[in-house]
């Protein structure tokens, strides 16, 4: 079992035997092993078989093995939007449950078991409803929540979302939720039907989780409810989360990382690879939005956001959710990132950071690399002058605007800047720190080699103008350091999935598989 006390660049996987196993032939009255399989039936808790439920109830705090396959359940979505049409039989804090995906000899092997809810054309598989369930789900019930694993597994042909944990944030599940691992996994081909709800729409959803893990997964081709739209289009939301560790996923053309609405704190967010370049039909298409907490106050854990690789038509790092006049009300750390502003479809971007605090002192941002397109009605950084404590060894490009915000409310603007040493003047003249953006580059070129795919072709070259110009903490006394997500020690970005083989049943022409 994993214990993610430190992610490595890609998650570990469970490699011994599993105590139960289910197959795309099995069967509940079967013994559930490698030879005698149960049924896809046997991951739900209401009954649907003879044994069915008996089955779930021992799954719990066990290792449960999906052999090779395609499993549809398309014909047990739920007309809900937490019920799922499997669940998953939480453990304990002693005895965690791990489902994971296995070869057809009974041992781990990644992405072998895909689970679609696919009906023909019909995302989710139950046209006509406009809250269609996701796939799995573990939002209480009968069942215990938390303390469990998924390893590996294939989910498609989804509607609204993919994979469900808690549910506090509608009253429809338990909050706290603790101890859950998603990893190794591949969220693709999923869709939206003619009626379906359209908010927040997301593969894997987290709600009011405590210490989540998100590792190593890959997110490709999941498409919102307008084909080029990215608007309330997420891989992964956080909504209320404390203590979440989301590193080394890849997004493509599937939403962008969204930590949602309040309460969201200590959150650490880091060597992912975000693109969301390919969306044209709105400026909506973020790469990390929101994370900041608001609008409850008094949070004290600290939320790292670093060493990720952003892609975006809209903005980079996004706004709060619920209104442009709150911002961070937890402390955050965000450096070493590198985000790239794409011009799309004729859309205007929007700004690459919106990084307003409703506290004095509450932002360290150091080390990022700004490039692309910086044309945006709200300026290439949005942020208040009393916000940052650190901000420094920055490269941004010769063109561009920096707009702050008053100190009380982040939709009035005091002012507009497009030198380095006019916004420095401002920030001090505001009462804000001496050293804001005192050793920040200026330059339309990074370094970028330009070559492989994906994070590897924003690495530096040798020569680069971000190559050794940041230092570490964003301080002189610092050591020296790449500005950017490639900082000189960091050897993956992205998942180590991307690009691998999967079987998937019958995508419809909308949705680009590969």
């Amino acid at each position: 079992m994993v214990v993610a006390s430190g992610l490595g660049s890609q998650a570990q996987a469970q490699t011994a035997a599993f105590d139960f196993y289910i197959s795309p032939t099995g069967n509940d009255s079967n013994a559930g092993t490698v030879s005698s399989p149960w049924a896809i039936t046997s991951l739900m808790a209401a009954s649907q078989t003879s044994r069915n439920v008996a089955n779930f109830n021992a799954i719990a705090g066990k290792r449960l093995g999906l052999l090779p396959g395609i499993y549809n359940v398309a014909s047990y979505i739920q007309p809900d939007s937490h019920t799922g049409a499997l669940q998953i039989p939480g453990g304990t804090a002693s005895a965690s449950t791990y489902i994971g995906s296995s070869d057809s000899s009974g041992n781990y092997s990644a992405r072998t078991a895909t689970i679609t809810a696919l009906n023909g054309s019909v995302f989710g598989g139950r046209p006509g409803y406009t809250y269609n369930g996701p796939i799995l789900a573990n939002t209480g019930g009968s069942y215990n929540s938390g303390y469990f694993t998924l390893d590996g597994l294939v989910i498609s042909g989804f509607s609204y979302k993919g994979v469900r944990i808690g549910g506090n944030s509608s009253g429809d599940g338990p909050a706290n939720v603790q101890r859950v691992i998603v990893q190794n996994c591949q969220f693709t081909g999923g869709g939206h039907n003619s009626g379906d709800a359209t908010d927040n729409s997301s593969a894997l959803w987290l709600d009011y989780t405590i210490g989540a893990v998100v590792q190593n997964n890959y997110f490709l081709n999941n498409i919102g409810f307008n084909a080029g739209n990215a608007d309330h289009l997420a891989a992964i939301i956080c909504w209320g989360c404390q203590g979440s560790q989301i590193g080394f996923n890849s997004m493509v053309n599937a939403g962008y990382i969204w930590g949602k609405e309040n309460a969201n704190q200590g959150n650490n967010v880091f060597n992912n690879y975000v693109d969301c370049s390919m969306y044209t039909a709105q400026s909506s298409a973020n790469g990390i939005q929101d994370f900041t907490g608001a609008n409850t106050s008094g949070l004290t854990q600290t939320t790292n956001i670093h060493h990720n690789i952003l892609l975006s038509t809209g903005f980079g790092l996004g706004y709060a959710t619920l209104s442009q006049n709150y911002g961070w009300t937890t402390p955050v750390n965000f450096y070493n990132n590198t985000i790239i502003m794409v011009q799309a479809g004729g859309l205007i971007v929007e700004a690459a950071v919106w990084m307003f605090s409703q506290i004095s002192g509450n932002v360290k941002l150091y080390n990022n690399i700004l490039a692309g397109v910086m044309s945006g009605d709200y300026g290439a950084i949005r942020f208040n002058a009393n916000g940052p404590s650190v901000w420094d060894y920055n490269l941004v490009p010769s063109a561009m605007t920096w707009k702050m915000l008053a100190g009380s409310s982040g939709s009035t603007q005091t002012g507009a800047y497009t030198s380095l040493s006019s916004v420095q003047a401002a920030v001090v003249a505001a009462g804000g720190i001496s050293t804001f953006d005192a050793h920040t580059l200026q330059s339309s070129n990074p370094g970028f080699v330009g070559a492989g795919t994906m994070a590897l072709q924003y690495q530096l070259t040798s020569g680069a103008a971000a190559a050794n110009a940041g230092r570490v903490g964003g301080v002189p006394s610092g050591a020296i350091c790449n500005i950017g997500a490639w900082d000189g020690t960091v050897t993956q970005v992205g998942s180590s999935l991307n690009g691998g083989a999967i079987v998937l049943p019958d995508p419809p022409s909308n949705v680009t598989v590969s």
